[in-house]
């Protein structure tokens, strides 16, 4: 007798497994440096059930936090729009300068964040690059 089950489920696992590795590299957080310090950092997900727990008074984790951690600490993210893989907490006055004067050509955002965040930050510093933000 011919038995398709046996056949169906070694595909369906085949292409299930495609599937999760795919989704698995496009969205795990992107990689940090390992001096970089922070809260504990899970696979996919990052630190992003740490920052969902205390969400609530994030102002003042984000403040013991640095405290913790000193003036520069980050964590992963899930790579989705909005996320973007990471972010860094800077609050060492030179490294801002360096980032929003000196060097802030450097610094790109992107067309993904300012399709995403553009009406919330319109067209100012904190939402625009290079020419973008010179004007006209």
């Amino acid at each position: 007798a011919y038995y398709p089950l046996p056949y169906f489920c070694g595909i369906s696992t085949i292409i299930s497994t495609i599937v999760l590795l795919h989704l698995y590299r496009r969205l795990r957080p992107r990689r940090l440096p390992s001096s970089l310090p922070g809260p504990k950092s899970y696979p996919l997900v990052g630190i992003l059930p740490h920052v969902i727990n205390t969400w609530e008074d994030w102002p003042e984790e984000a403040a013991r936090l640095s405290h913790k951690y000193g003036r520069t600490w980050g964590g992963g993210l899930p790579n989705v729009p909005g996320m973007g893989g990471a972010f860094f907490f800077v609050v060492d006055e030179k490294a801002v300068s360096h980032v929003l004067s000196k060097n802030f050509e450097n610094y790109i955002k992107g067309p993904a964040f300012r399709s995403l965040y553009g009406d919330l930050l319109g067209w100012g510093i904190f939402a625009t690059d290079g020419d973008l933000r010179r004007g006209p």
